[in-house]
């Protein structure tokens, strides 16, 4: 049987030869140019390659010819996205989704276009309604939390509220980008008005009147199930919320009392609230600021509880409340010879307690196992990677707790989409991430693409150990954690298709050497990605940096704390308030990183133009928001723009916040 043309050309396009099957369509439709579902692949194959304006044409003569089928409207919709034409982008999922109103790419397509266009509140209100149809649909789950990043809400029904939970509960998503989302919902909340009243007034928020209808606040505030829920799968990044929060703390502690030798919170204060306030103050690695009569009540339930832990019989009458009572100021692992009578005492603990248990010292157990298992890549011998290496095993880094499941690719998918020019086929598989840190962007790379095999090293056995322990978590295996400086990389024989190197050159004493090295490793047909600090962006950050330095802020946990109240305590208009607005200033580890940080350097776009030159590279894009990509294009619509260092430097200097994370762009060899 003579073989189909259609489903010839079809094969050769899924298994990456699109030439060919470019080839193969086109024929077909010298044939017959109206035949539908040619144009379509035809135009599929070409968004697909990145050639939209191409794709646009056989895509609306698929329309023409077969109005009714829904992904001929939903693919025409997003080449017209791609070149920003929103208005007709808009029009063709619409009408995808009259033909088929259940349709999640087109309902996620037409959110993402509703919200480059500045209509985020339409682009949510489709995307809640759309995952409350269909709850168990992971990929409407996943770009609803990402597009809840920075988004504020001050009301919500009950439909809304429903799946904010199970989203802060959801494993396949990132907790910590709709953080914002949900806290900002409670915020408005009559209740959490009336703590905010107490907290400024410093007064106790327990003792209300009683003839005061909003008198019983905090109790709503403390059993309020998405704040439980939240709490311990976050750290909270907005300074009001620190502030109550911290008051809260303070007024549990102050009104604890005695029992059975050991502080004890009162019994009003719910258990749940009171576990999941503790694990929010270890995710931040205890940063909220204590006063001094705080400080001595930790000291004495250390005491306290060092000596109960060790009683006889101990096990039969674990403190669990007083012991969750000084979690929310010290790590359980912290306790004097506790932590073995903690973990003996496993089937003891009430449900709550146990996610304390587990984060606090199993967790910290395991990773210590791993650490002494970890091979080295490398030797480290230079002075300043030596200093780098020293504060994040003091201070491992990034601080993370959940992690986004991302859409799975290939490698060579991806490396064929950002250079067309290569095929998929002749891609390895093989990944190097250079400077892991904690293993988040290692993590994310294994579970992106489906064939990938991952190296991944660092500096810091602290942070790597964090890494191996998140990979068992979920289920990684694919992924090879070591200890490593890139500035001995010259040993390495392999050759990688993507050599990812984010937030570390910057921290090099001689940032193109390191440069260097990470070319040597990466394949003729491979892609490097490079994170650095932008000099426009971070103006803030060099007057906190500033501030701590003329203060003589240490860099002990004692040092950051005091850091960063006196930031929190300087006047609105102050420069170095402006690292608020960062999220790493709200964990200890974090603000190290960002205010106080033993060797670093920022860049200009103009200097990255330099350094690609120089090494002989070529700038293919920056990893961006695709409502900046958007708006981007708006303002450069010259083709070839996107990938023009000149044309992105006039673009910063007129929003000087777009890279204000970092710049993270891809680069091959030229």
């Amino acid at each position: 049987m003579k073989a189909d043309p259609l489903q010839t050309a079809l094969r050769l396009h899924q298994t990456g030869q699109l030439a060919a099957a470019e080839v193969g369509y086109r024929k077909l439709l010298r044939r017959d140019p109206l035949l539908a579902d040619a144009n379509y692949l035809l135009g599929l194959l070409l968004h697909q390659s990145g050639r939209h304006h191409e794709a646009i044409a056989p895509l609306q003569r698929a329309v023409a010819e077969s109005a009714g089928r829904a992904e001929f409207h939903n693919s025409l919709g997003d080449a017209h996205r791609s070149l920003g034409h929103s208005a007709l982008a808009c029009a063709a999922f619409e009408r995808a989704l009259v033909l088929r109103p259940a349709y999640a790419d087109a309902q996620i397509n037409l959110a993402m276009t509703l919200n480059a266009a500045g209509r985020k509140d339409q682009a949510l209100a489709l995307l809640f309604d759309a995952v409350a149809g269909q709850p168990s649909h992971a990929g409407l789950r996943s770009v609803l939390a990402a597009m809840l990043s920075g988004a504020g809400l001050q009301s919500a029904s009950t439909s809304v509220r429903d799946v904010l939970l199970a989203l802060c509960v959801d494993e396949t998503v990132s907790t910590q980008s709709i953080a914002g989302a949900v806290l900002g919902l409670l915020c408005h909340t009559a209740h959490w008005k009336q703590l905010v009243l107490a907290t400024d007034a410093d007064r106790d928020p327990f003792a209300a009147d009683l003839s005061d209808p909003d008198s019983h606040a905090v109790f709503a505030v403390m059993q309020d199930p998405l704040l439980l829920a939240i709490l311990p799968r976050i750290v909270a990044c907005d300074p009001a919320v620190e502030r109550v929060l911290t008051h809260l703390r303070r007024w549990i502690l102050l009104r604890a009392a005695p029992h059975d030798d050991c502080l004890t919170p009162e019994a009003t204060v719910p258990h749940a609230f009171l576990c999941a306030l503790a694990q929010q103050c270890f995710n931040g690695e205890y940063a909220f600021g204590l006063s001094g009569v705080e400080r001595q009540s930790v000291v004495m339930m250390r005491r306290q509880l060092g000596a109960a832990l060790n009683r006889p019989g101990a096990t039969a009458t674990m403190p669990e409340p007083s012991l969750a009572l000084f979690a929310l100021y010290g790590a359980l692992s912290t306790l004097p010879d506790g932590e073995q009578a903690i973990l003996r005492s496993a089937n003891v603990w009430s449900v709550a307690f146990r996610p304390l248990v587990q984060t606090q010292c199993i967790d910290r157990h395991v990773e210590q196992v791993l650490a002494a298992q970890l091979p080295r890549f490398t030797t480290i011998t230079d002075d300043v990677s030596h200093a780098v290496r020293a504060q994040y095993e003091s201070n491992p880094y990034p601080r993370w707790i959940t992690l986004q499941h991302p859409p799975v690719t290939t490698v060579g998918a991806f490396v064929h989409a950002l250079r067309p020019e290569v095929p998929a086929a002749r891609v390895n598989a093989m990944i190097l991430v250079a400077g892991c840190g904690s293993g988040h962007q290692p993590l994310q790379m294994a579970l992106t693409y489906s064939d990938a095999r991952v190296l991944a090293f660092d500096l810091s056995t602290a942070s790597l150990a964090y890494a191996a322990r998140m990979a068992v978590r979920y289920g990684v295996t694919t992924v090879r954690f070591g200890q490593g400086d890139i500035l001995l990389l010259d040993g390495m024989d392999a050759q990688f298709a993507i050599v990812s190197c984010s937030g570390v050159l910057h921290h090099l004493r001689d940032p193109m050497a390191g440069w260097r090295r990470l070319v040597s490793v990466l394949a003729p047909d491979g892609v490097l990605k490079i994170g650095l600090y932008s000099t426009k962006a971070r103006p803030a950050v060099d007057a906190a940096r500033r501030f701590a330095r003329d203060y003589k802020f240490l860099t002990d946990d004692d040092g950051i704390r005091a850091c960063r109240q006196a930031i929190l305590s300087l006047p609105d208009a102050h420069p170095a308030r402006g690292v608020l607005a960062f999220s790493d200033f709200f964990s200890l580890s974090g603000c190290r990183d960002l205010v106080m940080h033993v060797q670093e350097r920022t860049y200009t776009i103009p200097e990255i133009a330099q350094c690609l030159s120089a090494l002989g590279l070529r700038f293919l894009r920056f990893q961006l928001p695709h409502e900046v990509q958007t708006q981007f294009a708006v303002e450069h619509p010259e083709p070839g723009a996107s990938a023009d260092l000149a044309a992105w430097d006039v673009f910063e200097t007129a929003h000087p916040d777009t890279f204000a994370a970092m710049y993270q762009f891809w680069c091959c060899r030229g």
